[in-house]
């Protein structure tokens, strides 16, 4: 009995992973439940088994997603300068600059057609991640409004996403490199 619960635990584990790579590879309305079925060798009824709908996973890479932010941002470097070099480097390197995009990011495409729950969700992973670095710019100038540092804020979140983009399309991680030069430039001049 105890086996075959590990193998189910172990093949939900397995839907997960092959999602999640889709998600970054192929965006959220790229890629189906046969398409998951068929990579990992279970039949499409059987996926359904593990997530009950397409957005039900979805909910749960965001939420995965959310709570990988969270634990980088709990060890993530307090000073500014330090703080936005840990940033820009977590998404270079946990989203694979040029050969993925973030999990938030991908729903952007096909956004008239996600779910207002997902949408929800992708939204909360932005605010967190807004909020987080708005905290870092308002530290990083003590005599920056709150809505200069929002702005700020926003502004690298949106070229964060944009240079993965351009990365993926390029597939050239210098492109997000360099993209990220210039608003490192930007921040530090803003200061």
């Amino acid at each position: 009995m105890g086996a075959s619960i590990a193998g189910v635990g172990e093949t939900r584990e397995r839907v997960f992973e092959a999602a999640a790579r889709m998600l970054r590879t192929c965006s959220y309305l790229g890629f189906s439940f046969n398409d998951i079925a068929q990579e990992i060798g279970i039949s499409k009824a059987s996926l359904h088994h593990h997530f009950p709908s397409k957005e039900a996973l979805g909910l749960e890479l965001l939420a995965a997603a959310a709570q990988r932010f969270t634990e980088w941002r709990e060890s993530a470097p307090q000073a500014p300068g330090a703080a936005l070099d840990a940033f820009v480097a977590m998404y270079r390197n946990t989203m694979s600059a040029g050969q993925a995009v973030c999990p938030g990011g991908s729903f952007a495409a096909g956004w008239d057609c996600v779910g207002d729950e997902l949408k929800s969700a992708v939204r909360k992973l932005r605010a967190d991640q807004i909020d987080w670095l708005t905290r870092v710019f308002k530290a990083q100038d003590a005599q920056r409004t709150p809505a200069e540092a929002s702005a700020l804020a926003a502004a690298v979140f949106a070229a964060c996403q944009g240079a993965l983009v351009s990365a993926r399309v390029t597939g050239k991680a210098k492109d997000f490199d360099a993209a990220m030069t210039v608003v490192r430039a930007l921040a530090k001049a803003s200061a």
